[in-house]
């Protein structure tokens, strides 16, 4: 039986909302720390029986005891690696850190390093790692034969290079089974988080590029409030994916297919062959629950904390791309000036 027996919430902002249902539902006790005494009072009201406090310290006075509880962190990013430094040495060893791991390379590097001392299950919050959104679809792509996918293209309104594009990097780099090897982006900064106005909201273009010539483009217009959809090319056929996993696909006329073989020999996928959930993805909540569950140590790790690392570098070499006007090669070293180099990102 596993010994944890209470849940720890750090922010209690909109993703922290999410957290708090998870964690209220399945643990016996819950905590929820944020540094607002405003946010704390009406985490009071929905939570009447949780235990609120305005810092770890406060919670610490209290007597909570750490070591049997899961600890979220969901507070800024810019606060990430701080928190987490924190929680360590107050005993925490079973935490969830929310993207973006950290906002640097170097300090992301530093949290697995102390997580590896101090031997602390360290998760992460990229949910489409552990849902089942790869498995789902890569059964899709063998059910009708369609190869590997080459390409993949996200786009949308403001939804953040940071924000909302972390996860399409590490969807990318699992189901293609690879790490991306540069980026070129116009990445570009402005002050639209409604929550605090040194955060910046990141849009533009940016492009991964991995071997085999498959690449990744995700094109967020801080101008507009639409969500993203993600499209997957492979040779003969199109996936067509929105934000709730239901999935769209083409492909081409098998027969005209093979009276034109050439891949220069192009041609509209007009075939629909399937329309729908993908199979086997969970729901944001069931997702959030398998984590805990490994972080809790009941399972083994599906997400390594060195996979979060590079698709915050990943990320991170888009912002630099688009700051310089330059490809940036990837990985990011945690030690150059690059790495050390802290973004305003959440």
């Amino acid at each position: 039986m596993s010994p944890i027996n209470s849940g720890t919430l750090i922010g209690y902002g909109s993703v922290g909302h999410h957290h708090s249902q998870v964690l209220s539902a399945r643990y016996e006790q819950m905590a929820i720390v944020d540094v607002s005494p405003k946010v704390c009072a009406q985490a009071k009201l929905d939570y009447p029986h949780a235990t609120v406090a305005t810092s770890l310290d406060e919670l610490e006075a209290a007597g909570w005891d750490w070591s049997k509880s899961v600890v979220v962190i969901a507070s800024w990013g810019t606060s990430h690696s701080a928190d987490f430094a924190r929680l360590v040495e107050l005993g925490a060893r079973h935490v969830v850190c929310e993207k973006p791991m950290a906002d640097s390379v170097e300090r992301a590097a530093r949290m697995i390093e102390l997580a590896e001392d101090n031997h602390v299950l360290l998760g992460h919050h990229l949910q489409r790692r552990y849902n089942g959104l790869v498995p789902g679809v890569r059964a899709l792509a063998e059910r009708f034969a369609l190869g590997k996918p080459y390409s993949m293209f996200v786009q949308g309104g403001a939804a953040g290079i940071i924000t909302n594009g972390i996860h399409y990097v590490d969807f990318a780099t699992a189901l293609f089974g690879e790490s991306p090897q540069r980026v070129m982006s116009t990445a570009y900064g402005e002050q639209l988080n409604p929550r605090s106005k040194d955060l910046q909201l990141y849009g533009g273009s940016s492009v991964w590029s991995f071997s085999s010539d498959r690449e990744l483009a995700v094109s967020f217009n801080n101008r507009s409030s639409l969500a993203p959809l993600t499209t997957i090319y492979y040779r003969n056929a199109v996936m067509r994916m929105a934000q709730d996993f239901v999935v769209r696909l083409h492909k081409r006329d098998e027969e005209e297919v093979e009276r034109f073989p050439a891949v220069t020999r192009t041609g509209a996928a007009q075939e629909t062959v399937y329309e729908g959930l993908v199979e086997g993805a969970l729901d944001p909540q069931a997702a959030t629950g398998r984590l805990l569950d490994e972080v809790e140590g009941s399972t083994p790790q599906t997400f390594r904390s060195g996979s979060a690392l590079e698709v915050l570098g990943a990320c991170i070499g888009a912002l630099e791309s688009g700051r310089t006007g330059s490809a940036v090669a990837l990985p990011i070293d945690p030690s150059c000036d690059l790495g050390k180099r802290s973004w305003p990102i959440s």
